[in-house]
């Protein structure tokens, strides 16, 4: 993220975020937002109680909103897309939103794992 613009007045410390991604691959970005995610695998008991909890990988979750640029083509489920130099998966089908009187939206879920190189 970027820093506050100049001519914007704060007394907060000047590096809070101010602003979406730069990346413009697709379009001028509108919000986004990552969630770190963990996979978890569970032991249990004879009677059903987890007794063991293990994270046994990390990754995260980023969800994209995008003013779709009509020169561009959306991404398709199963494409690798790189954003801001992290390569994601597409693991849920992009959606796409026209509106009379409104610009094309393009909605991205991507999804990255620690550990395992996309290409």
């Amino acid at each position: 993220m970027t820093t506050l613009p100049l001519h914007i007045k704060s007394t907060a410390t000047p590096t809070i975020g101010w602003g979406t991604s730069t990346d413009v691959q697709y379009g001028i970005v509108q919000g986004e937002t990552t969630t770190p995610q963990g996979m978890w695998k569970q032991l249990k008991d004879h009677l059903g109680k987890v007794v063991v909890k293990l994270l046994y990988d990390e990754g995260s979750q980023k969800r994209i909103s995008i003013m779709l640029d009509s020169a561009k083509t959306a991404p398709a489920l199963g494409d690798i897309v790189t954003w801001d130099s992290v390569a994601y998966l597409v693991e849920e089908p992009p959606v796409t939103t026209a509106r009379n009187e409104d610009f094309t939206q393009l909605e991205l879920t991507l999804t990255t794992t620690d550990g395992i190189t996309l290409t």
